[in-house]
């Protein structure tokens, strides 16, 4: 997991800046409920390239206070989120639960970042949503942007203000439409629809903008990426044999 956080392009000394937020609880910080230009700016877009978003914003999180708390659940879940795009069960059911008592802050910071993620995993446990993230990765987003502090605030904005402008390019999803299974004439047909809508996976190389890049060439860099991720590091995962039982047929690799 650690090789995830370290292949991000992340600032330098953005670990090592005082802490200079103030903490109002779990509840606090996250996005507004209205309608906000984020939140607009999160639709049109794939599931995928919303996984990713999400993803990043816990690695900065994560550099942000890794020398003030165990950061590892926020990696781990970034990890998570990664392999989520090929296949919702690779997110473990039994996983560790989060904000269950009043922690440090640093600590509390991270627990709040997991538990917003969870919204995206347990929104249909076991399968993918058709509806995008919104509120969950907004709220990610939100946490994070209120801890990143003053003086890599406006690097922060400027990562997801390009990631987002990558991801209209490489990651649509003009259709913005969200049915449920009762609007086609069968499971196979509803199956299709969700897989188009969660669109197909990205590489952790993706964080680091930069030209955009055929969707085949994102789809075999996440193919070599998917057997290197070692599940027994990350509690958040899936084993393989979990996965088999769930009707996974080949466990961390990826045939798409």
């Amino acid at each position: 997991m650690r090789g995830l956080l370290e292949s991000f392009g992340l600032p330098e000394g953005l670990s090592v800046a005082p802490l200079d937020f103030k903490w109002e609880g779990p509840d606090a910080h996250l996005a507004p409920t209205r309608v906000t230009p984020l939140s607009r700016a999160l639709h049109n877009k794939t599931g995928a390239a919303l996984f990713v978003l999400c993803a990043g914003s816990l690695l900065w999180a994560a550099r942000r206070l890794e020398n003030h708390a165990d950061v590892t659940p926020a990696v781990a879940n970034a990890e998570v989120l990664f392999c989520y795009q090929a296949d919702a069960r690779y997110f473990s059911l039994d996983g560790p639960a989060h904000l269950k008592s009043k922690l440090p802050v640093a600590r509390e910071v991270i627990e709040t970042l997991c538990y917003e993620t969870s919204g995206i995993f347990f929104e249909v446990a076991g399968e993918h949503s058709p509806r995008p993230p919104i509120t969950a990765v907004e709220n990610v987003i939100s946490v994070t942007r209120h801890v990143i502090g003053q003086q890599f605030l406006p690097s922060f904005r400027s990562w997801v203000s390009d990631m987002l402008g990558q991801l209209a390019r490489i990651a649509a999803n003009p259709r913005d439409e969200f049915l449920t299974v009762h609007d086609f004439d069968g499971e196979d047909a509803y199956q299709d629809y969700v897989r188009r809508n969660v669109g197909h996976p990205f590489p952790p190389s993706v964080l680091n903008v930069g030209p955009d890049r055929p969707a085949e060439d994102y789809v075999a860099e996440f193919r070599a990426y998917l057997p290197t991720v070692d599940w027994r590091s990350n509690p958040y995962l899936a084993p393989p044999d979990v996965m088999m039982g769930l009707g996974s047929t080949r466990p961390y690799t990826y045939a798409g």
